[in-house]
């Protein structure tokens, strides 16, 4: 028996096209590269993991430390003249000499202590983890 050449073209689809689809797709995972892509993923895999950010809403009457206080688990330390120091949240402890937690407030660095600022609703509130230059 003869296969027509459309027949024999069937075949091979049905053959071929199963296998393109498999090596495609095992080409697209994602999985970083050798070589500078691999690198580049790399480093900023390890600056995400190493970036620590913390937001939320104000809420109008409420101090923006008792706010952080109700939905974080934090540690502070009290200083005379400054009040209550955030020093960790959720077990992210500042290194003392290296980094800190800054307070922001819509994106600007607060001027007052978290404990004596009043926030309003709307507003957002960030602590980052920041280098000390």
């Amino acid at each position: 028996m003869r296969l027509t050449k459309m027949t024999k073209i069937k075949k091979l689809t049905k053959f071929i096209l199963p296998l393109l689809i498999v090596f495609i797709a095992g080409s697209c995972t994602g999985t970083p590269r050798t070589g500078k892509e691999g690198r580049t993923y790399q480093n900023a895999a390890r600056q995400l993991q190493n970036t620590q950010i913390v937001k939320y809403e104000g809420e109008t009457g409420r101090t923006a430390l008792e706010i952080l206080r109700e939905k974080y688990n934090i540690e502070t330390k009290e200083f005379s003249g400054i009040g209550e120091y955030v020093v960790a949240i959720d077990g992210k402890k500042e290194d003392t000499g290296k980094n800190f937690w800054a307070f922001y407030i819509n994106g600007q660095q607060a001027q007052v202590g978290a404990a004596q600022y009043q926030t309003k609703t709307g507003e957002m509130i960030e602590w980052r983890l920041e280098e000390i230059k």
